[in-house]
């Protein structure tokens, strides 16, 4: 019997801007009575005169934040655990094999580099029924179009993924083993980009029939969509993994076959998408997300072989 007992810590810093230039929205920091339904124009723009257009904004010159504008985690602790087992039986050609860890991952750059799209440093909006000739100059004192946002959570914990293995592995000759794996991971923190402006369902007919503009009925109002990448997603995956290995024999022909039979499931697409695109169908019901995995393939089958001959 073999024991491999570890235990493993890191910190992932979050990243910031040198120039600190980036911004990031805080819903707990917008303040509802700095904007209106009368702050809107007839033709769907805001009056920064009447509404506050950087609402909930924070910036790393922000009192209680730090530059990053995403919280830092120190205890992202890794236990690590495997184990060998050989019993006396059938000559010691059988091998018990587990093991089970904690892993970490971190952010790319991108999603730091994506907050440095929101006002008051850059302002994306839409603008819809307008001619290329209408176009003029952006005067930020004068009515504008609802700024979008592409925002991280606050929180924002490192992605963890729980991984654990159970198998077999026996001799069949002296120079070929057969393994039968079973393999899992189960992953929390993953990024979901969800609108948490989206309109709630009951406004989801008077906007469609076009009585009632979207963005007078948001409940961040000032802002368009407001894509916020939450660290809340989930998924889980489990496999069958079958290999034959065949070392080289005599003859100089070695091989291997390998056979998966796994299923993934997740409530995220999990890619590195920042705030930026693909957010959940419904904001306000997040639970029918969660299906078959974009990454999942049910079946994978692969075979290799060298053959040195003899001249």
């Amino acid at each position: 019997l073999t024991l491999n007992l570890g235990l493993r810590w890191q910190y992932l810093s979050p990243i910031f801007a040198a120039h600190d230039n980036i911004a990031n929205f805080y819903p707990s920091l917008y303040t509802p009575s700095q904007c209106s339904p009368g702050a809107f124009t007839p033709d769907g723009l805001i009056d920064p005169t009447l509404c506050n257009t950087v609402n909930g904004i924070v910036t790393p010159m922000s009192a209680g934040v730090n530059r990053a504008l995403v919280e830092k985690h120190m205890n992202d602790w890794e236990p690590r655990f495997g184990l060998a087992w050989v019993p006396g039986v059938l000559n010691k050609k059988l091998v018990f094999r587990g093991g089970l860890g904690v892993y970490h991952g971190r952010d790319a750059g991108s999603q730091t580099s994506a907050l440095g799209r929101q006002p008051p440093f850059d302002l994306v909006a839409s603008i819809d029924n307008i001619t290329y000739s209408q176009l003029a100059p952006f005067d930020p004192a004068l009515p504008q179009p609802p700024a979008s946002l592409s925002a991280l959570g606050a929180v924002h914990n490192p992605p963890a993924s729980y991984q654990y293995s159970a198998g077999i592995q026996y001799q069949l000759g002296s120079s070929t083993t057969l393994e039968t794996d079973y393999v899992g991971s189960h992953q929390i923190h993953l990024g979901r980009n969800r609108d948490i402006n989206q309109p709630l369902p009951q406004y989801q007919f008077p906007i469609y029939d076009g009585s009632v503009g979207a963005n007078t009925v948001r409940p961040y109002l000032g802002y368009s969509i407001i894509n916020l990448n939450e660290r809340d997603a989930v998924s889980r995956y489990n496999s069958l993994q079958v290999f034959l290995n065949h070392r080289e024999d005599r003859y100089g022909l070695q091989f291997q076959v390998a056979y998966t039979w796994s299923r993934n499931l997740s409530n995220t697409i999990n890619m590195d998408t920042e705030g930026h695109s693909n957010p959940v169908q419904d904001a306000y019901n997040t639970a029918v997300e969660y299906a078959v995995a974009n990454q999942n393939t049910p079946n994978s089958f692969s075979a290799n072989y060298l053959w040195s001959l003899p001249w």
